[in-house]
């Protein structure tokens, strides 16, 4: 969260409290399965928060990774 807020306040103060709620505009598909590589656009990680708990479930797609779904074509 500390780097999020960072970035919405350039003076690096935080912007948010627990429980406070977050905003996160053009961040594409709401699931991978809605997820496009549309004009190469690298999918991101997936987090999943139970608990209070954050965990991230799968590595954001590099370019490597991307290029290795033409293998064979």
């Amino acid at each position: 969260m500390a780097s999020v807020a960072a970035s919405l306040n350039p003076s690096g103060g935080s912007t948010s409290d627990a429980g406070d709620g977050l905003v996160v505009h053009d961040a594409g598909a709401y699931c991978m399965a809605m997820a496009s590589t549309y004009n190469l656009k690298m999918r991101p990680a997936e987090y999943w928060v139970a608990d209070g708990k954050l965990a991230k479930i799968r590595h954001q797609e590099t370019l490597d990774d991307h290029i290795k779904l033409f293998d064979g074509l």
